[in-house]
């Protein structure tokens, strides 16, 4: 199943998460830039290289830790 970084985060992050973890965002973003978990943007999957640079880029200008609107996280890789 494929869901959106807010999905991801509001409903199975503290599945996945420790409960000391204070910024699930930040660990949701570090998890798919480092490939641990699968990402698909604009229906393809990307690879870990391609996943890897995302962090060049500034997807939201409140956010660091924001991914692309369009992506989607696994969630069976969390």
């Amino acid at each position: 199943m494929w869901v959106s970084p807010r999905i991801m985060r509001e409903y199975y992050a503290h599945f996945f998460l420790p409960a000391h973890v204070q910024d699930p965002q930040h660990e949701i973003y570090k998890s798919v830039v480092g490939g641990t978990i699968r990402a698909r943007y604009r229906g393809r999957i990307l690879t870990t290289e391609e996943a890897a640079a995302l962090a060049e880029t500034r997807w939201d200008a409140n956010s660091p830790y924001a991914l692309p609107p369009e992506i989607q996280l696994s969630v069976e890789d969390a």
